[in-house]
């Protein structure tokens, strides 16, 4: 059965409980999501790659409004307080002011474990800024929470996501088949793993 997310002590208050994370060196915040941020989330979610490689987003007629951002922004909050989904709105440089680049969420998935997922704002690619991000996250979830594994999925295809999963350590396990719901369809999908006990260095 299922433990309640609550057993691992991952249910935080929101904003204030959610842990700011730092990489000096990349200079990369991981940080609570605000409701400054929802206008870039709609750019991000508009983007042209971004929606077709994200099985998540909403794809209403119309296309991604402010009022999906704000739904966006309310399942933030709830994922923290019953501690099933954290996710961290990733700060960086972004035409030349420090702001929302995207997210990073770690989603429990059952007891010892939990999956990564993250999107990148348009504004931020070819940087490594997600890859710090991800380092952050994995770190956190290793060492602050204990967790013994952590797994990435993503559409087959998506090479910038694979190339973020190999350079944070993540090791390939290879494709399985109508893995991933995406807006009623079911796709292939790549799938990465990385234990507490793996080497946290990039692999091919």
């Amino acid at each position: 059965m299922f433990a309640p997310a609550a057993a691992w002590q991952t249910a935080r208050p929101f904003p204030d409980g959610v842990p700011i994370l730092v990489d000096a060196v990349a200079e990369v915040t991981l940080r609570a999501t605000e409701e400054a941020d929802l206008p870039a989330v709609v750019e991000e979610c508009r983007d042209p790659e971004t929606m077709r490689w994200t099985t998540t987003i909403p794809r209403p007629v119309g296309g991604y409004q402010l009022s999906d951002a704000q739904d966006f922004f309310t399942a933030v909050r709830a994922g923290w307080q019953d501690g099933t989904q954290l996710t961290w709105t990733v700060e960086a440089e972004r035409d030349g002011v420090r702001q929302f680049c995207g997210a990073v969420t770690l989603a429990m998935r059952g007891p010892g474990w939990g999956e990564i997922g993250f999107v990148l704002h348009p504004g931020a690619r070819g940087r490594s800024v997600i890859s710090s991000a991800v380092r952050l996250v994995r770190d956190y979830a290793f060492d602050a929470l204990g967790l013994n594994t952590l797994r990435w999925r993503a559409k087959v295809g998506n090479w910038a996501s694979r190339r973020v999963a190999a350079a944070t350590g993540f090791v390939f396990d290879g494709l399985v088949r109508r893995l991933l719901d995406d807006h009623g369809e079911l796709v292939d999908g790549w799938v990465a793993t990385i234990t507490r006990d793996d080497p946290r260095s990039p692999v091919p």
